[in-house]
């Protein structure tokens, strides 16, 4: 179980968090009728400059080209065809 570092303001970050979980869902649910799918991606710390002036205690091996692929095989009909209202979670592997 990951443990949730705690910081003034959480309670409205987790209630964003949730808010698009239920809306991916019902967007999947109202847009495949459409051919449309709609997935989320929620990645956790990822090495960027934003993260080390925010966060400069945080280590993480996840780098945006690994979010980015991630973005390019949900765009890909090939790969992807089947997966619909999902909520990909992309964690550090340290």
């Amino acid at each position: 179980m990951r443990r949730t570092e705690k910081f003034p303001g959480l309670a409205a970050y987790v209630a964003s968090k949730f808010a698009v979980v239920g809306l991916t869902e019902a967007f999947a649910v109202e847009s495949i009728k459409l051919g449309v799918r709609t997935n989320a991606i929620a990645p956790g710390a990822v090495n960027t400059e934003m993260l080390r002036q925010v966060a400069p205690h945080l280590r993480t091996s996840t780098e945006p080209e690994d979010i980015a692929k991630t973005v390019v095989m949900l765009c890909d009909d090939d790969l992807s065809r089947r997966i619909n209202g999902s909520l990909v979670e992309i964690y550090s592997n340290e």
